[in-house]
Protein backbone atom coordinates (compact mmCIF):
# COMPACT_ATOMS: atom_id res chain seq x y z
CA UNK A 1 0.00 0.00 0.00
CA UNK A 2 1.10 3.56 -0.79
CA UNK A 3 1.74 6.18 1.48
CA UNK A 4 -0.61 9.09 1.30
CA UNK A 5 0.70 12.67 1.35
CA UNK A 6 -0.05 15.72 1.88
CA UNK A 7 -1.26 18.31 -1.02
CA UNK A 8 -1.99 22.47 -0.62
CA UNK A 9 -3.63 24.42 -2.97
CA UNK A 10 -4.95 27.22 -2.70
CA UNK A 11 -8.58 28.25 -2.72
CA UNK A 12 -11.60 31.03 -2.29
CA UNK A 13 -12.30 30.65 1.26
CA UNK A 14 -16.04 31.02 0.41
CA UNK A 15 -15.75 28.46 -2.06
CA UNK A 16 -14.41 26.45 -0.13
CA UNK A 17 -16.56 27.13 2.56
CA UNK A 18 -19.14 26.14 0.76
CA UNK A 19 -18.25 22.91 -1.01
CA UNK A 20 -17.08 21.71 2.79
CA UNK A 21 -20.34 22.02 3.87
CA UNK A 22 -22.05 20.36 0.55
CA UNK A 23 -19.23 17.16 0.94
CA UNK A 24 -20.60 17.66 4.52
CA UNK A 25 -24.31 17.48 3.79
CA UNK A 26 -22.90 14.02 1.50
CA UNK A 27 -21.05 12.69 4.78
CA UNK A 28 -17.65 13.62 3.57
CA UNK A 29 -14.97 15.94 4.73
CA UNK A 30 -12.88 17.95 1.89
CA UNK A 31 -10.00 15.80 1.96
CA UNK A 32 -12.67 12.45 1.07
CA UNK A 33 -14.15 14.58 -1.70
CA UNK A 34 -10.95 15.61 -3.35
CA UNK A 35 -9.39 11.81 -3.28
CA UNK A 36 -12.52 11.02 -4.99
CA UNK A 37 -12.17 13.49 -7.83
CA UNK A 38 -8.55 12.74 -8.31
CA UNK A 39 -9.49 9.01 -8.60
CA UNK A 40 -12.13 9.97 -10.64
CA UNK A 41 -9.94 12.08 -12.97
CA UNK A 42 -8.06 8.52 -13.22
CA UNK A 43 -10.86 6.69 -13.92
CA UNK A 44 -12.22 8.69 -16.90
CA UNK A 45 -8.34 9.70 -18.36
CA UNK A 46 -9.20 13.77 -17.72
CA UNK A 47 -11.84 15.53 -15.49
CA UNK A 48 -14.67 13.82 -14.29
CA UNK A 49 -17.25 16.67 -16.14
CA UNK A 50 -17.62 18.12 -19.01
CA UNK A 51 -16.11 21.80 -19.64
CA UNK A 52 -18.02 24.19 -21.88
CA UNK A 53 -17.60 28.23 -23.17
CA UNK A 54 -21.08 28.54 -21.60
CA UNK A 55 -21.05 31.67 -24.51
CA UNK A 56 -20.93 29.48 -27.30
CA UNK A 57 -23.57 26.86 -26.08
CA UNK A 58 -26.36 29.12 -27.70
CA UNK A 59 -24.99 29.00 -30.84
CA UNK A 60 -24.42 25.20 -30.68
CA UNK A 61 -27.86 24.37 -29.46
CA UNK A 62 -29.27 26.53 -32.93
CA UNK A 63 -26.31 24.51 -34.68
CA UNK A 64 -28.14 21.33 -33.20
CA UNK A 65 -31.45 22.22 -34.08
CA UNK A 66 -30.80 23.66 -37.16
CA UNK A 67 -29.58 20.02 -38.17
CA UNK A 68 -33.04 18.08 -36.60
CA UNK A 69 -34.41 20.14 -38.86
CA UNK A 70 -32.75 19.26 -41.61
CA UNK A 71 -32.93 15.70 -40.77
CA UNK A 72 -36.59 15.38 -40.81
CA UNK A 73 -37.05 15.39 -37.06
CA UNK A 74 -39.02 17.31 -35.20
CA UNK A 75 -37.88 19.97 -32.55
CA UNK A 76 -39.68 19.94 -29.39
CA UNK A 77 -37.44 22.28 -27.17
CA UNK A 78 -36.94 26.02 -27.37
CA UNK A 79 -33.72 27.67 -26.52
CA UNK A 80 -33.33 31.22 -25.10
CA UNK A 81 -30.17 32.91 -26.82
CA UNK A 82 -28.72 35.33 -24.62
CA UNK A 83 -28.15 38.91 -26.73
Amino acid sequence: MEKDIAISFKANKKEKDEAAKIFNDLGLNLSSALNIFLKKSIAVGGLPFDLRNESLIPKYELIKRMKEIEDGDTVTRTINIKK
